[in-house]
């Protein structure tokens, strides 16, 4: 999966990305840290984890 390629409409990416930040905002705690490397976009709040991470 490491190679995939997709592609989609810019605009939905980057809604994907606000709501991903707006939820770690509203529903975590300070401090919200925004990660990018490469492909790969992480989110992290100080929040309970409500849903521990898969793998």
């Amino acid at each position: 999966m490491a190679n995939a390629v997709v592609s989609t409409d810019p605009r939905r990416v980057e809604r994907i990305l606000a709501n991903l930040a707006a939820n770690a905002l509203r529903h975590g705690a300070p401090p919200v840290e925004v990660e990018v490397d490469g492909p790969v976009v992480r989110v992290r709040d100080r929040g309970p984890d409500r849903h521990p991470p898969r793998g």
